[in-house]
């Protein structure tokens, strides 16, 4: 998801889309002053998340308990591309992305 969003949101500005970059959730936290350690734990933290949003639907679950699982995991999506917006300050698309081009 994160990369998805990232790719359309560099093409709709006009950014050079193979070009290297440091546009990505978890590099706009480390750029702001989270660890890599912290910035790689929540990602891992939701990843298992999902994972075990998975496993009903993995095992046979029925069509709305798959249904369930998969708005479960859209909100862990949205929740972490949300979550530089909810830190603020330096982590934020606009701030990271004017201070690379300055």
């Amino acid at each position: 998801t994160d990369s998805l969003i990232t790719l359309a949101r560099r093409m709709i500005n006009g950014d050079a889309i193979f070009e290297a970059h440091r546009m990505h959730v978890y590099q706009r936290h480390t750029h702001s002053g989270w660890s890599h350690v912290r910035s790689s734990g929540v990602v891992l933290g939701l990843t298992l998340v999902c994972t075990l949003l998975a496993v009903p639907a993995l095992l046979g679950a029925n069509r709305p308990a798959r249904l369930a699982t998969f708005a479960g995991m859209l909100g862990v999506a949205a929740f972490y591309l949300a979550l530089p917006r909810i830190r603020g300050g330096r982590a934020r698309w606009s701030s990271v992305a004017s201070e690379l081009k300055a």
